[in-house]
């Protein structure tokens, strides 16, 4: 394989009216002009290598098969892709390799459709800019004043004369302009399945670390909400770093990502909860369904981290809660004390008389009260479930909601009782 990043030429194709094209048209790169580019047919040409090497890339072309390779290899997130096209081809195919919360590796493909096809001219192979740019590896390309500027995407935030900005391509972490770490980021361009796409808020930590939070998008199946994490601590030669996201169907607004505690900072990585010594820069993980399935006594139970202070962890989804105290290393199992006999009468007498569909006390709802924290639910059937809220004044707020279906699914009706936890109550 001939090595071609140096001579290789891409096709800035920005869709414009070729009238408002000319020759020499400047190109910016990351807010420099770099070179100048070529009018064909209504099109910017441009031959610039440091895009690919900011990325990361490696070009490649096949010269008897006019098969062109791009590759990304990035050792610190784990990852790596592989473009292929071809001279002439509209298709594009893209192979990646990935680690999802320290599982895997797993793969996935896509197929693109080129608008503008790759050629070759005078030795030379041409790609289009905006295609390779924007959809693979989540450039910025713009046409602007009489000139073509393609930057890496940025997330920003200010905090007073502070300004943040987070390069969402590369993980790059600047303040006031100045590069401060390099943070792993789940994915690493839009065309991934997992992918940060802005939102940065940042803050400081007691201990004088910064804690980093942004949103984004995980397209793997049913696309999910994604919330990213990130505690930078400085050191002696620098900083260190620990990184984790959460993805839910859900707006992730309701999971706790980022709790402090004194000296310590806990971050919830989806299964996984970190726990950072901020003076020592240990870093502690944990299994919270391990809490969960010791709580439960139920070795497959799983779920989210509802709630945390530190100290106490909320456990669980609709199929029940457990309260774990991450210092006593010990839980106790909620449902049987929000879901009492008083509340199970409510509940069955509501289904009883309001449920159009056949509803058999006996038998389907005794059924589900009894599985409520040891089992999953069925879409469509009569069930009670328990939701949480949130925490207030030291209680843990839930409801019991009773769900039926009349005529589909979506079409249901449904009664809620509100139910409490007193965390002083409560006896590990």
């Amino acid at each position: 394989m001939k090595k071609l990043i140096a001579a290789l030429c891409l096709s800035l194709a920005l869709l414009l009216p070729t009238a408002a094209w000319a020759a020499n048209v400047p190109i910016y790169f990351r807010g420099y002009l770099t070179t100048t580019g070529l009018e064909r047919n209504g099109a910017i040409y441009l031959s610039q290598r440091a895009l690919f090497e900011s990325m990361a890339l490696e070009v490649g072309y096949t010269e008897a098969s006019q098969k062109i390779n791009l590759t990304f290899s990035d050792q610190s997130l784990l990852n790596s892709g592989q473009l292929d096209m071809q001279v002439g081809s509209r298709d594009a195919d893209y192979n990646r390799s990935y680690y999802d919360h320290g599982e895997g590796p797993f793969t996935d493909h896509a197929w693109f459709y080129l608008e503008h096809v790759p050629f070759v001219k005078d030795g030379l192979v041409y790609l289009p800019i905006r295609f390779v740019a924007e959809e693979v590896l989540g450039c910025n390309v713009e046409w602007k004043d009489g000139a073509v500027y393609i930057d890496l995407p940025y997330a920003t935030y200010t905090d007073g004369e502070d300004t943040y900005s987070l390069c969402l391509a590369s993980g790059h972490f600047f303040r006031n302009g100045e590069l401060l770490a390099r943070l792993n980021l789940p994915g690493y361009a839009n065309c991934h399945n997992l992918a940060v796409t802005g939102g940065l808020q940042v803050r400081r930590t007691e201990g004088g670390a910064y804690l980093l939070q942004a949103e984004g998008r995980d397209t793997s199946g049913l696309t999910k909400n994604l919330r990213w994490y990130a505690w930078l601590q400085p050191t002696a030669d620098g900083y260190s770093s620990q990184t984790a996201y959460i993805s839910t169907l859900q707006s992730a607004d309701w999971l706790p990502g980022v709790v402090q505690s004194p000296g310590q900072v806990w971050l919830n990585d989806g299964g996984q909860v970190l726990c950072l010594d901020e003076a020592s820069g240990q870093v502690q993980t944990f299994d919270q369904n391990s809490w969960l399935q010791q709580t439960l006594g139920n070795d497959t139970a799983a779920g989210y981290l509802q709630w945390t202070d530190g100290h106490l962890a909320l456990l669980g989804d609709t199929d029940g809660y457990a309260l774990w105290d991450m210092q006593a290393k010990r839980g106790v199992d909620l449902t049987p004390l929000l879901l009492t006999d008083a509340v199970r009468t409510q509940a069955e007498e509501y289904l009883r008389t309001e449920a159009t569909v056949d509803f058999r006390p006996d038998t389907d709802f005794a059924y589900y009260w009894e599985g409520l924290g040891k089992q999953h639910l069925a879409v469509g059937d009569v069930y009670p479930y328990l939701h949480f809220l949130g925490e207030e004044a030291g209680r843990l707020q839930f409801e019991l909601r009773c769900h039926y279906h009349t005529s589909g699914l979506g079409d249901a009706g449904q009664a809620v009782y509100p139910l409490t936890i007193e965390l002083t109550q409560i006896q590990f």
